[in-house]
């Protein structure tokens, strides 16, 4: 009676463990348009930010400069359910950039994600740190990420670059 009585309650104790694992598979990356994002529940500010953000023109010059359609590329890693002040829009304003300057939506991907452990296409080469990230290919390379320098510049007190253009012209410029 004790072995069935032992037994019963391994059997119980192993149910209970299965049943507090989270079994939930994470979905993978989802590529959208900015406008498909937009009007996604938790993204609905993204019309508001592309509408107000006003970049500095002398930053978006150099960027004109030193931006290269066949070099540059960006990838953007969002989460609706962000609660990043610093860096929640930092996304939109790069999409806000490149529509000011010209520039064709090919010149970055942008990915719908629920955590920074989503499958995405991008990850054989680098592993998101946090979301949202901005990550420059330079030749299909990862050669900066703008989130985590900015992260970096606030946690150490640096007030150049903060602004997102500047993030962006800093990343161009890095040799």
């Amino acid at each position: 009676m004790k072995k069935i009585s032992f037994l019963i309650y391994i059997l119980l104790f192993l149910f209970a463990v299965n049943s507090c694992q989270d079994n939930a598979v994470e979905p993978d990356a989802i590529p959208m348009t900015i406008e498909e994002m937009a009007n996604t529940p938790g993204y609905l500010w993204i019309w508001e930010a592309l509408e107000t953000y006003q970049a500095d023109t002398t930053v978006m010059s150099e960027i004109a400069a030193r931006f290269d359609p066949n070099r540059d590329r960006f990838l953007i890693f969002s989460r609706a359910a962000c609660s990043c002040p610093t860096t929640e829009k930092s996304f939109t304003y790069i999409i806000k950039i490149f529509r000011d300057l010209g520039l064709d939506t090919n010149v970055y991907e942008l990915y719908a994600m629920t955590a920074r452990a989503n499958h995405h296409p991008y990850e054989g080469l680098f592993t998101l740190n946090e979301l949202p990230a901005i990550i420059y290919l330079r030749n299909g390379t990862p050669y900066y990420s703008l989130i985590d320098t900015l992260d970096w510049n606030i946690a150490n007190n640096i007030t150049y670059p903060l602004k997102t253009e500047e993030l962006l012209l800093e990343a161009l410029k890095k040799q």
